[in-house]
């Protein structure tokens, strides 16, 4: 089977379910990626080795990845044209208009009514309705993306037929087995022994709530009597510097330390005390079950796509945009020690978000649709 996998910047949460769905999808699919040049091409290009696929590069623009699209789907004989989120989507469709491939999207964000005011957000919003009622098959990665989709997209709520849920997952066994030398990196980062450390992971933008973290950190501080901590920030994003500024202001900069980007999350996961995820929204939080598949104490906001991945588990939840909350949380797990819970719930962790039950999904569907042959 060959699959042509499609999307405009695969960064954070969508780079990481590429990485893990495709890599257990089999010998016998062949994947080809387009995705616009960008900061992380690269690792684009590293990720794709270990799946055994190729990346086809673009230039930066919507009208650049539909012609790319086009161009790979005349080239091949593919079986699947699956694009990842709604610009991406939006990009495949007009692409592949009249060569009769099957279209996968799937759906990796909200639909968010600030960019849908006015006469822009209108015709916004009429595209997504012809875009996501067009394709063959809307997927969605969680039970909370399935009925956001139906709720926002009032032409969708008539296509359900057209709907399909496969839960993402992770390489939960790789997190769970990870060994690395803890004290080698405290030494590296010149961590005290005695400092507690905090772990805020992926994109440095609105969406996962670092500013909330700074003004539970600034609550702590000046309330004291907490022994020393840290937070541990890791990751990339257009944000940084905001954030940084605010921090600073803050006059907090000896409680938060940047480490640059890392592929790899696990050495971060295997040095800090807890992880904190404080998000507005998620599609389906996969850090938040790769932090539960570690076994490391969890606080985590209760937005939609991440509550469904922490219900029945020993995180501390927090409702969304609660920083007063998050810094009692915080405090709680400086003071408590939670630690033998989550090490408890390690095994259903492993079990649960198995990537592979995700690839097998996908991959039932994918044959599903090949089988069925030309669209509508």
């Amino acid at each position: 089977m060959k699959i042509l996998a499609v999307s405009r910047i695969p960064l954070g949460g969508i780079r990481t379910y590429i990485r893990y769905v495709y890599s257990r999808l089999g010998a016998d699919v062949e994947v080809t990626l387009v995705a616009c040049s960008g900061p992380e091409s690269k690792a684009l290009q590293a990720d794709a080795e270990g799946y055994g696929g190729r990346v086809v590069l673009c230039d930066n623009s919507a009208l650049s990845l539909a012609q790319a699209v086009r161009r790979e789907l005349r080239s091949g004989r593919y079986d699947i044209l699956h694009s990842h989120g709604f610009l991406s989507g939006t990009s495949s469709y007009l692409g592949s208009l009249g060569l009769r491939v099957p279209h996968v999207l799937t759906i990796h964000g909200i639909v968010e009514e600030r960019f849908l005011t006015g006469l822009v957000g209108k015709i916004k919003k009429w595209v997504l309705g012809w875009v996501v009622t067009g394709v063959d098959v809307v997927h969605c990665v969680g039970e909370d993306m399935m009925d956001h989709m139906v709720e926002k997209v009032p032409a969708l709520a008539r296509h359900t037929d057209r709907m399909a849920l496969v839960a993402s997952g992770i390489d939960s066994k790789l997190f769970a087995s990870y060994e690395g030398d803890v004290e080698a990196l405290r030494e590296e980062l010149k961590l005290e022994p005695d400092t507690y450390l905090f772990g805020f992971l992926g994109r440095f933008m609105p969406q996962k709530g670092l500013d909330l973290v700074i003004k539970a950190v600034s609550e702590i501080t000046t309330q004291g009597g907490l022994k020393p901590f840290k937070v541990i920030c890791c990751g990339s994003g257009d944000y940084i510097n905001e954030y940084r500024h605010e921090i600073a202001l803050a006059k907090l900069e000896d409680k938060f330390l940047f480490l640059p980007f890392r592929g790899d999350p696990r050495d971060v996961l295997n040095l800090v005390d807890a992880v904190v995820m404080p998000s507005r929204w998620e599609a389906f939080g996969l850090l938040a079950a790769e932090v539960l598949a570690s076994g490391k104490p969890l606080i985590a906001s209760t937005c939609i796509g991440l509550r469904e991945v922490v219900r029945e588990t020993p995180a501390l939840t927090i409702p969304s945009e609660d920083w007063q909350a998050l810094a009692e949380a915080m405090r709680r797990t400086v003071n408590e020690d939670h630690s033998k819970a989550f090490r408890e719930y390690q095994p259903t962790a492993i079990e649960r978000f198995d990537v592979q039950k995700t690839a097998d999904g996908l991959k039932a569907l994918f044959a599903e649709l090949a089988a069925k042959g030309a669209p509508r």
